[in-house]
């Protein structure tokens, strides 16, 4: 689990589930658990920017997924590295040779 914090003032906004190694670019609505701040994502148009509190904007509405904008959050936390290896596993099994 991943908890993102504005970079300005340090808050929550949100725990998340990644699944992979790879960097964060978006961020699926459907694995955030737990919302630190109230954003009203449903009520959000297509390409609005997501705000902290404070103000700072650190990502755009793209529907089912937010776009991250670079430098405007930080994460603590880890990533779940094992269950995309189970995952890969179970495709290799399947493969015909």
């Amino acid at each position: 689990m991943l908890v993102f914090k504005c970079v300005k003032c340090k808050k929550k906004l949100w725990r998340y589930e990644k699944i992979g190694k790879g960097d964060i670019v978006r961020v699926h609505k459907e694995r955030i658990n737990r919302f630190f701040q109230d954003f009203h994502l449903e009520e959000l148009p297509i390409d609005a920017r997501i705000l902290c509190e404070c103000g700072n904007s650190v990502g755009n509405n793209k529907g089912t997924f937010i776009s991250m904008a670079k430098n405007s959050y930080m994460t603590t936390g880890s990533k779940d590295n094992k269950r995309m290896m189970k995952g890969y596993q179970y495709l290799r099994r399947d493969r015909p040779e």
